[in-house]
């Protein structure tokens, strides 16, 4: 009787053990805080990737085979290289043990780039002091709030596109939709930019009212990421950023005397500004340490945009219309030349940010089908970018792509096209004054931002 209790008593407490085993190493696999055991230190299990091969991980980051000449995977750990070359020389760059994988998890969502550029190169291929990192951690990053509310504590960060404004701002950005049934005596119009952020603001709300904390890159229409329009930027702040890009070997003398003495506003916006704002959303984004953040932009058919009237800025509608999201992923051999571009691959590598934009966009392009019934574009598709620069996930309407904002921002990312507004309906829908098809928007992104912290919790 007495050996019969024991053994009671021994599986009841084995039992508990592994289940506590388990719900443990679910949380820390859920924020990519567990480094492959000795065991798992090869090459079939290298990553935090949970849920995802190896082989799966490796199609998703290279549209370009080349790029695989960039970093490989040994007993010790991932190394990184400066160049293919470098690689068969045996030459790494930099080297990042299976037990030191946990440290720069955190440091990814920790230190802005600079500080991640100069632990980059003073690394090299030596191990750390794991000790070390730990003044750049702060708990309150990392701990949500426990509320009554579903979302209490989440972080979510909002990037509604473009600058918007007025129709001359809009046009200079080439982000806008002028349509005329009547050889150009009636205009129809709006731009892109205002509708993307009347979406992140209605979004934005209903998240907030689940216990969310959002945050928008920019939140006024016209006003950029800066804080301030464009116009303002060129008066008070173009000449100072010049000088500090030349300085910082960003641009060169060439560049800096066309910019200052040759270059329009409209070459101006495209050649310069628009990459500096872009790295503002992303150091906004990333200072945020959002759990998850979403790029909202609005598509037009490709064909009817290039077949527009250029003199009169006008389209024509089309009955083309889809959908389609961006994640991480997807370089191109000639995408690795600089060392911040090799560390966001490196990123991709050892955080498990590829998988949960892979999930986190699944559930928002679902929606974008069952929400707003409008169709996933084709993996088949021969639209230039779908097929140059593109990688297909297997998930419809799902599309790995090394854009700025899904290659620099240290979250899992959703970049979203939920439609065409040079549709023939959609466009009507969206002049309309009631805003119900931005409101249809919104909710989809809603709903697949919900289904995706369900999923987590399941």
């Amino acid at each position: 009787m007495k050996v019969i209790d024991t053994t009671k008593y021994f599986l009841a407490g084995l039992f508990i053990t592994v289940l506590f085993y388990f719900s443990i190493n679910s949380q820390l696999e859920k924020i990519g805080a567990i480094a492959p055991s000795s065991e798992q230190s090869d090459k079939s299990n290298p990553t935090f990737s949970a849920g995802i091969s190896e082989a799966e991980l490796t199609r998703l980051i290279a549209k370009s085979p080349e790029v695989h000449e960039y970093y490989s995977f040994d007993n010790e750990g991932l190394n990184i290289y400066a160049s293919p070359e470098d690689k068969t020389l045996n030459k790494a760059e930099c080297k990042i043990y299976y037990e030191e994988f946990a440290v720069f998890n955190r440091l990814f969502k920790a230190a802005d780039i600079e500080t991640l550029k100069a632990i980059y190169s003073q690394k090299d291929t030596s191990r750390i002091d794991l000790e070390h990192y730990n003044g750049y951690f702060s708990e309150n990053d990392y701990q949500h709030v426990d509320g009554s509310l579903p979302l209490s504590g989440i972080k979510i960060a909002l990037d509604p596109g473009h600058i918007g404004g007025d129709m001359e701002m809009a046009i200079l950005e080439g982000k806008y939709v002028r349509i005329s049934k009547d050889k150009g005596k009636t205009v129809s119009e709006f731009n892109e930019g205002n509708i993307a952020l009347e979406t992140a603001q209605i979004l934005a709300k209903k998240l907030i009212a689940l216990g969310a904390k959002v945050m928008l890159t920019r939140d006024k229409k016209g006003v950029s990421a800066f804080n301030s329009t464009y116009d303002e930027w060129l008066q008070n702040d173009f000449e100072t950023a010049l000088k500090t890009e030349l300085e910082a070997d960003n641009i060169d003398q060439k560049q800096y005397t066309f910019l200052k003495t040759k270059a329009d506003k409209k070459e101006i916006f495209h050649d310069f500004f628009k990459g500096l704002e872009i790295k503002e959303r992303a150091r906004k984004i990333n200072s945020f340490h959002p759990d998850l953040c979403l790029i909202m932009h609005y598509n037009v058919d490709e064909e009817n945009y290039w077949q527009r009237d250029r003199v009169q800025n006008l389209m024509t509608s089309t009955e083309q219309n889809y959908s389609m999201v961006f994640m991480p992923g997807a370089f191109l051999s000639n995408e690795l030349g600089e060392v911040e571009e090799r560390i966001q691959l490196l990123r991709l590598l050892v955080t498990n940010d590829v998988v949960e934009s892979m999930k986190l966009s699944s559930f928002v392009a679902e929606e974008f089908t069952n929400t707003l019934k409008v169709p996933a574009i084709s993996p088949y598709s021969e639209m230039g970018y779908i097929k140059r620069v593109s990688v297909f996930t297997g998930n419809p309407g799902v599309f790995a792509r090394n854009l700025a904002l899904t290659r620099m921002i240290h979250a899992p990312v959703c970049y979203g096209e939920p439609l065409c507004q040079d549709n023939d309906k959609e466009f009507q829908q969206l002049l309309d004054s009631n805003k119900s098809r931005v409101k249809d928007v919104a909710d989809a992104y809603f709903n697949g931002i919900i289904k995706y912290f369900k999923r987590q919790v399941q």
